[in-house]
């Protein structure tokens, strides 16, 4: 009888390490995965708000009737690849694309009535283009 009680003392203590482990490793797992969707919401926030100052920027050039702007981007957000688009309804819409699918959306602030937004630029190429004509009222990201 002894023995057998050695035996289980063994087995509930590995049992109770064994779930104190595994519940240390889910918080840290949780609190990773939550921090990098914040990370990213917030940097997309300051991507958006870049597009947004360039295609400003180009706009009230009254001068210029064509307009190239690079900027050099991160290749990543947040543990997360993304996509930043510009359209007439929507405004600039920045998606990450990671374990989860996250989007953050500004306005253009009324520029969409008078311009013509299109165009997406993919994080992968590192650098985005925003190319402005004034004469045909165009916004295009590259």
């Amino acid at each position: 009888m002894k023995g057998q009680s050695i035996i289980i003392e063994f087995i509930l203590f590995f049992l109770i390490s064994f779930s104190v482990f595994s519940m240390i490793g889910y918080l840290f797992y949780t609190q990773n995965s939550h921090f990098g969707e914040r990370i990213f919401v917030e940097e997309a926030k300051v991507m958006n708000d870049m597009v947004i100052i360039d295609v400003l920027k180009g706009v009230e050039c009254k001068a210029c009737t064509r307009m190239v702007i690079t900027e050099n981007i991160p290749r990543k957000m947040g543990e997360a690849t993304y996509q930043t688009e510009v359209t007439d309804s929507g405004g600039v819409n920045t998606t990450g694309f990671g374990k989860e699918t996250f989007s953050v959306a500004s306005p253009i602030f009324n520029l969409n009535a008078t311009y013509d937004f299109s165009g997406k630029a993919n994080s992968v190429n590192k650098k985005t283009q925003i190319k402005i004509n004034n004469d045909i009222m165009a916004v295009e990201v590259v």
